[in-house]
């Protein structure tokens, strides 16, 4: 027997929320199989303080974006009281989007800093490296020939390398920063807010799952020769690289002591900088078109980065891009289904009175 709606409201978690459940749950059995555990809690607190820090960020950069924004609209509107009627009857003094985002924002932050700790720590949990068999990929899906190699005479223009620098190395972090808080306040409907933030938790709890499962160090790391005459216009990835190498050698060389941990540590497969910003593209569609295009042109820049860096495989790139397109439309219906527990069957179209109508 269906309970009713409201009841079901105030009784059930959140879509996201047994996401971050399972998560704990992985983290849990992590710290059991993890040597010297006072290294890890370091990691692991230090992963928690950096993603909150990137919340907090993120949700007052939106803050302040959408109060300028009702500012210049009441300016030019030349109405002194507009901007405060503008803001009341804006989202931002939704308490029940407040609310959500609180609850998606607190799961985000439980699955990521588990997705942290064992990012770190995935050559201690699975020793075994699939470098060879994602080489051997490569070259099937560029018949016979490498499609890193013709991605790196495609881009060879030393400017044109400047900007997927740029683009792979500080947009991708940007996004990070600003994406759940956008998702969160800005969606138009709570199916939307639920759905999105719901699918970044799959996303990186799947990720981090397949990232112990294949280990992989990615192709620069492992033919670096082939990247040096590109790497040379690209200093930002160049540090960045330097940086992930000490974390591989620290984690390879004292797995059960103490070892560098700056940006999470070195994995190929899949690309979850293509993913996140796949589910992010799919998402935005909803939202504003023009912001949809211009994160589709951001993806085709990230895709190519992911290959002229040299940190990623084309199987990687195309593993992360189906991954975060999954892991949108499966959260995206769990939330419909949470949001609307009734059966579904000889349900016709919704009159404009009827209180099921889409909301």
């Amino acid at each position: 027997m269906t309970r009713p709606w409201g009841l079901r409201k105030r009784a059930v978690l959140l879509p996201a929320e047994w996401v971050a459940l399972a998560a704990a749950a992985c983290l849990a059995a992590a710290l059991t199989a993890l040597p010297n555990l006072h290294g890890v809690f370091d990691i692991f607190w230090k992963s928690a303080l950096m993603t909150a820090t990137a919340f907090g960020e993120g949700a007052l950069a939106v803050i302040l974006v959408s109060t300028a924004l009702a500012w210049l609209k009441a300016h030019s509107q030349a109405k002194s009281a507009s901007m405060g009627r503008q803001l009341r009857s804006s989202s931002l003094a939704d308490i029940g989007m407040w609310t959500d985002f609180l609850r998606l924002a607190s799961a985000l932050w439980i699955v990521l800093t588990a997705y942290f700790l064992v990012k770190t720590s995935i050559h201690i949990l699975n020793p075994r490296v699939f470098d060879a068999w994602l080489w051997r990929s490569d070259q099937w899906l560029g018949l016979g020939h490498d499609p890193k190699l013709m991605a790196l005479h495609m881009f060879a223009w030393p400017p044109l390398l400047h900007a997927l620098d740029v683009v792979y190395s500080v947009v991708y972090p940007l996004l990070f920063t600003f994406t759940p808080p956008l998702l969160a306040l800005l969606s138009p409907t709570r199916a939307l807010r639920v759905g999105a933030l719901t699918g970044f938790c799959l996303l990186w709890v799947l990720g981090g799952a397949l990232y112990v499962a294949f280990p992989s160090w990615g192709p620069v790391y492992t033919r670096p020769a082939q990247f040096e005459a590109a790497l040379q216009s690209m200093p930002i990835t160049v540090y960045v690289q330097t940086e992930l190498f000490q974390e591989l050698k620290g984690v390879i060389q004292r797995p059960a002591g103490p070892r560098p941990v700056r940006f999470g540590g070195v994995a190929a497969f899949p690309s979850l900088h293509l993913a996140v910003i796949i589910l992010f593209t799919l998402a935005v569609w909803r939202i504003s078109r023009w912001w949809f295009w211009l994160s589709l042109a951001i993806s085709a820049a990230m895709l190519a980065g992911s290959l002229v860096t040299g940190y990623h495989y084309l199987m990687d790139s195309l593993a992360g891009i189906v991954l975060g397109a999954t892991c949108y439309v499966v959260a995206l219906a769990w939330a419909d289904r949470w949001l609307d527990p009734e059966p579904r069957e000889n349900v016709g179209k919704a009159s404009p009175g009827d209180a099921r109508a889409p909301r």
